[in-house]
This record gives structure tokens, sequence and C-alpha cells, in this order.
């Protein structure tokens, strides 16, 4: 498959290119001044918001290269759309020669129903492509984490909440008012808020009906009890977790048979329709993968795509069908109830599935997610739809 890349040795992007590259596998770079006869991206990080040289601008409008807009730490949303949409017009790029690049893997899907919610964008066509781009984080960058033992552990779970959005603080209250704190590790932060956000409807905000049903009842629960214990401090202060976010503790790993993932997105009330098919997998599910067995808060689908992939999930322990629930509220519900019932199982049932079942899958993934034959499949597949495009 032959493409060529065009940086700027000064631009931020070369730092993913540079971790695709550490794993073993070649990118094809061109100078600006010696492009090939097509397949030509010019990358440019989306956060930059900076100078485009009118050379280049030339260029792309003249359809000797595409313009590649990285975006290797966010998802494509209404946000990152705009910012894009305001570099095409201050240098009047033609948008058809425009490509946006996020981690974000059902891109197609989120760009139609931001096209639908916001007409405006159609003014500026362009292309959008969605990558794995956190397989390639170094592992590294989360401590030396330990593959899990035969040992018995003081905990079921660890569960970290270093923002808290409205579905973390309805897990983890949900977690409280059943009585299920007592049988994990627990972090409930407010990283970009205070913990006055307890008392801000999440749970409305989530679509519950407060009046009635596990609306209501987790809305008085928060009001009342978890108001007085928030935020919930593990080993990291906001602070600490601001300075560096990677680290996990090593004995939280080794004192928890499992992990419980909040990841970045999922829809709410005061968000656009389109958050509703945001799918990535950050740092947050690779940290987990790599050392423990999981269940998974986030976008439907993602056990399906892990699973094609090469990875395994745990059915042993958790009922994965919340994985075909789109409802995001349903699905919040059937993740606390799956939680329950394996906190609940018997000791000596639990400890034998997880020292038989769970601890060859967990190395199994580890591996995979440590080889460069998944890294490989992940860039090939990139590239062949960036050249499909």
């Amino acid at each position: 498959m032959q493409y060529n890349f065009i940086f700027d040795d000064n631009d931020i992007p070369m730092g993913f290119f540079d971790r695709v590259s550490s794993v073993g596998i070649k990118i094809n770079r061109k100078e600006i001044n010696n492009l090939g006869k097509n397949n030509n991206f010019y990358i440019l990080w989306s956060g930059c918001g900076n100078h485009i040289d009118k050379s280049k601008v030339e260029l792309i409008n003249q359809g000797k290269m595409k313009l590649l807009l990285v975006s290797d730490g966010e998802a494509l949303q209404k946000m990152t759309l705009e910012w894009v949409i305001d570099l095409i017009k201050k240098f009047n790029i033609n948008s058809k020669q425009v490509i946006f690049m996020s981690y974000e893997l059902r891109s197609d899907e989120t760009y139609k129903l931001l096209l639908d919610e916001f007409p405006k964008f159609r003014e500026y066509p362009l292309s959008v492509i969605g990558m794995d781009t956190y397989c390639f984080e170094p592992h590294s960058n989360y401590g030396n984490l330990p593959l899990p033992t035969k040992d018995k552990k003081p905990y079921k779970y660890v569960c970290y909440n270093a923002n808290g959005k409205e579905y973390r603080q309805f897990l983890v209250t949900e977690l409280f008012r059943r009585g299920l704190d007592k049988y994990g590790l627990i972090s409930l932060l407010y990283r970009y808020g205070s913990p006055n956000q307890i008392l801000d409807n999440f749970t409305e905000d989530l679509g519950f009906d407060i009046t009635k049903g596990y609306g209501k009842l987790v809305d008085e629960y928060a009001k009342k009890e978890m108001v007085k214990i928030v935020p919930l401090v593990l080993d990291q202060t906001m602070e600490e977790v601001d300075r560096n976010d990677r680290p996990v503790s090593l004995n939280h790993i080794k004192d928890s048979y499992f992990n419980i993932i909040t990841e970045s997105y999922i829809y709410n009330k005061s968000l656009p329709q389109s958050h509703k098919t945001i799918f990535e997998m950050s740092e947050k599910t690779y940290k987990a993968l790599i050392c423990q067995p999981f269940i998974h808060l986030g976008s439907y689908g993602v056990l399906k795509y892990m699973k094609s992939m090469g990875y395994q999930t745990f059915p042993e322990l958790f009922d994965e069908s919340y994985d075909d629930i789109i409802n995001h509220t349903d699905r919040l519900l059937a993740v606390v109830e799956s939680i329950e019932k394996v906190c609940k199982m018997d000791e000596s049932e639990f400890h034998n599935i997880y020292c038989e079942s769970i601890i060859p899958k967990v190395i199994h993934n580890r591996e995979l997610a440590s080889s460069t034959e998944i890294k490989e499949k992940i860039w090939n597949k990139f590239i062949g739809d960036l050249l499909n495009l």
C-alpha cells in the first residue's frame, strides 16, 4: 500500500507517529519538495490551530496532497469539527481535500449524525477516519503492572474515576446505595469541577425520571448520602492526577480481581445526539486490558470490537449482553446489575473460575496487546481505510 506522509518537524503529531515507528512499523515519509505521484498526506495535529504556509495550501487545493488532521486523543465531536471548519475557512482550503483522524472508531456514523444535527457543517464536506491509537501507547507509561496470580485478594474490583462525569457519579452512587462499595476500591474525583456536582441533577441529565424508579432512588441517595463523602480519594489527589494521569497503583491491581472501566464518553441529555455513537478505547481500557479481567462502561459494541481483534472477554463472570444495548441508561443499569451479581457470587466458586478460566485470558490479552502483530493489524487497516477515502 503506497502512501506518503509529509511532516513539519516541529509539529506535534510526530509524537504519535514516533510511537508507531517505535514498534517497528515503517512510515513512508516524503519531503514537501519531493512528493510522490499520488497518495500524499500532509500531517497536522488538530490541536495546533497554527499556520499553514500558502504554498502548502496551494498543493492541497491543487489535489497534489491531502490535509490529514490528527486527533489521536480526542473523539470526533462538535467541538473538534468546529475547529476543523475554522481552519478550512481561515486558510481557504478545499474541504474535500481534508481528512480528520480521531481515535473514535465509529467516525462515519458519528459524522453523519453531526451533519444531521448541525447542517452548517454540510457547507464544508470532508472525510473522517478512526483509528485505535492508544494501542501504540507504551505500557510502561502505566507502571510495571503485574499479571494476576492465584492468591486470594481482599477486594473484588477497582474502579477509577478522575473526572466526575454524570455516568460515573451514577455508577459510584449505585455501588454505594446497593452496598457494593465494601467489595471494591473506588475513586471519584472532580478533575474539571467541584464535589458540588453531586447535587447537579446528574441522574436527570442522564435521562432518568427522578420522580420514580431508579432515577428517584439514585437521585435521593446522592443528595442525602454521597454528598457527605465525595470526593473519594484512593492513592492520588486531583492535583496528582493532573500532573500525570497514566500510572496505576500496583497494590490496587494486586489487591483486586477485576476492573470496572469507565470510559471517556457516554451520552447525556446536555450533549449533542452525535455523542450516542462515540466509540473509543482510551488508556483507561488498555490499563485494565493488560492486567485484569474487566467490565466496560462506555459505548455499545466495544466487546465485539475487542473480540474481532483477538482479545478475550469474560462471560464466565459477567453477563456481557450489556455490550449489545444501544440505549445508554439501559446499558448503564445492565452493567451495575452484572457487577452486583459477581460481587455476591460464592467466594469459592468465584475464585475457582478466576484461577482456572480468567487468568489465562488475561495473560493472552497482555501478550496480544504487547505484540507487534496487533499493532501492524491496526496500522494496516488504518492505511487501507485512508487510501480508500
